[in-house]
């Protein structure tokens, strides 16, 4: 009685290229785009009806800042699930951050949340922050 045995053997881009006969450019592996992680800070927790707060958001990729990098801002209330309204803010600066006046509502206990985007490009992973909230006092 003969058994099969499969084997698993993985070869180089070089190895592989020897035993097709194809260069190694064709087996050549695409750079992979590094993770990101973007984090979104308020100057305030709470405003005055009608008044500015400021978002400062900052992109990282493998513990440096990213620049150069566009990134969107979305926006909705915080008795609704989906978020809308997605506004371009900018490109983040050499230290990969940007920043952007918001005025989150101009009725007292309003609560506003807001979260910023970035869509990925050829060298970096898309990346969103955590949810904000900011509330309206008075």
């Amino acid at each position: 009685m003969r058994k099969s045995v499969t084997v698993s053997v993985a070869l180089s881009a070089a190895a592989a290229a020897a035993i097709t006969g194809a260069t190694t450019s064709a087996f050549a592996a695409r750079p992979a785009a590094h993770p990101t992680t973007l984090t979104l800070h308020a100057a305030h927790a709470g405003v005055a009806p009608k008044h500015k707060d400021s978002l400062t958001a900052t992109l990282r990729s493998l513990g440096k800042p990213v620049a150069g990098a566009p990134v969107v801002l979305e926006s909705r209330a915080s008795d609704t699930r989906k978020f809308g309204n997605p506004t371009d803010i900018g490109t983040t600066d050499d230290h990969g951050q940007v920043s952007v006046p918001v005025t989150p509502g101009n009725k007292k206990g309003h609560k506003e949340q807001y979260r910023v985007v970035f869509a990925g490009d050829a060298t970096h992973r898309a990346s969103h922050s955590s949810v904000i909230t900011i509330t309206v006092a008075g």
